[in-house]
């Protein structure tokens, strides 16, 4: 019975490692992961999409270094000259693939990478998804459609009318509560009107 213990410890342990030690027998890249999914042209895509964000983050940081002084006018120029070249470079390599600017959105993770790939891939022109806000318009709309609207209210001097609550009256016989459209009392069956 005691070799059954150390036998599933060692099972446990085993696994243990082989979960932690089996990314680095994985191919350098992380595009694993787009081999996976689908051809050579989808890892490629994938590929430049993920320079393409790379790119952009480097001209973001050097206007940054640029605003905060860090950098002189000199290498501001070079620098940013030089990471557009790349940026362009990417997006030429990208539209030369059949992606245009636009279809897969920015700041993507690589899986994120891979799967707009795949799906500009196969859909063609991607349908853009709307925004928090404009889902939002949208939602308001049909809640305004569904709604009654109300009159814009005037500045006279008479009291606002109570016109849409029925007045609430009570019964003579029994005391109870009636609505003023009640032709009898519910409590005890005397005509009201």
């Amino acid at each position: 019975m005691e070799i059954l213990g150390y036998l599933i410890v060692a099972a446990i342990m085993i696994a243990a490692f082989a979960y932690a030690f089996l990314p680095l027998a994985q191919p350098a890249g992380g595009m694993a992961v787009a081999g996976a999914a689908g051809g050579g042209a989808d890892k490629e895509i994938a590929h430049l999409v993920i320079e393409r964000e790379r790119a952009y983050k480097n001209i973001q940081d050097i206007e940054l270094d640029w605003e905060m002084e860090k950098l002189s006018k000199e290498d501001y120029e070079d620098m940013l000259g030089r990471g557009r070249a790349r940026a362009l470079e990417v997006l030429r390599r990208l539209e030369g693939r059949g992606v245009k600017e636009g279809t897969i959105p920015l700041h993507l993770s690589e899986r994120e990478a891979v799967s707009a790939a795949l799906q500009q891939k196969g859909a063609g022109p991607a349908v853009p998804e709307p925004t928090l806000d404009e889902a939002l318009e949208a939602e308001i709309l049909r809640n305004r459609k569904v709604l009654p609207s109300k009159e814009p209210e005037t500045a006279s001097p008479k009291a606002p009318e109570l016109a849409t609550a029925p007045a609430v009256n009570f019964c003579p016989e029994c005391g109870r509560e009636a609505v003023e459209t009640d032709n009898y009392c519910s409590g005890c069956g005397k005509k009201l009107k």
